[in-house]
């Protein structure tokens, strides 16, 4: 169950996002597969709204950490399955609700 009072509210880029896998002369980078917000077209100067706290950046970095952490590891100890390119939208993952036993 989602927030809908809330939703109109927040960027939908706030909370979805791609973490891409960058090998030097082993990848593509950015200049060839942009990040999404730059393919887009939108100017990311229109990003930043009026009366809107980036309070919240701190922990979003920590996320992204989190997610980037497992392949670094992979890529640094050869170990496992790297992925390439990660997408992931809290828009659209379920949301798990307590028990109510």
């Amino acid at each position: 169950m989602k927030n809908l009072g809330c939703s109109p509210l927040v960027f939908r880029d706030a909370i979805s996002g791609h973490i891409q896998l960058l090998i030097p002369e082993g990848t593509v980078c950015f200049t060839c597969a942009p990040p999404l917000v730059v393919t887009s077209g939108v100017d990311e100067r229109t990003l930043k709204r009026e009366g809107v706290c980036a309070a919240s950046l701190p922990t979003t970095m920590r996320v992204v950490a989190g997610l980037l952490v497992p392949n670094t590891l992979k890529v640094l100890l050869k170990f496992g399955y790297v992925s390439p390119y990660l997408v992931k939208s809290f828009i659209n993952s379920p949301c798990m609700l307590p028990s109510l036993d």
